[in-house]
C-alpha cells in the first residue's frame, strides 16, 4: 500500500480552467467602497474572487471558464451605483 501526501493527490485532480473578467468600476470614492465592490462581485454566483483597485478604479474577478455571464455581472454592479464595462475575458493558465 502506498501513502500519497494530500498534496499529491490535489495535483492530480486539476482545477477546471477560470478566467479573469476585468470591469471598470466607477463612483468609488475611498478603501470602504472597495470592500463593497469586493463583496458585491465575490456574492455573484460562479465568482471565485475578486480584486478591485481604487486608484485605476478596475475590478479583477476571477471565476471558473464560462460559468459567469459578463453583462449580467457588470450590469448587477451597475445597479449598485457603480458603472461596470466590462473588458474581453483573460484566460489564466490552470
Amino acid at each position: 500500500m502506498q501513502v500519497v501526501s494530500q498534496a499529491a493527490a490535489v495535483s492530480r485532480n486539476p482545477s477546471p480552467p477560470r478566467e479573469t473578467i476585468t470591469l471598470d468600476v466607477g463612483g468609488m470614492k475611498c478603501a470602504g467602497c472597495v470592500q463593497v465592490v469586493e463583496k458585491q462581485l465575490t456574492q455573484y454566483p460562479g465568482v471565485v474572487s475578486a480584486c478591485v483597485n481604487l486608484v485605476t478604479a478596475v475590478a479583477a474577478v476571477e471565476c471558473a471558464a464560462g460559468t459567469v455571464d459578463r453583462t449580467a455581472l457588470a450590469a448587477q454592479l451597475t445597479k449598485a451605483s457603480h458603472s461596470a464595462p466590462f473588458s474581453p475575458p483573460t484566460p489564466n493558465p490552470g
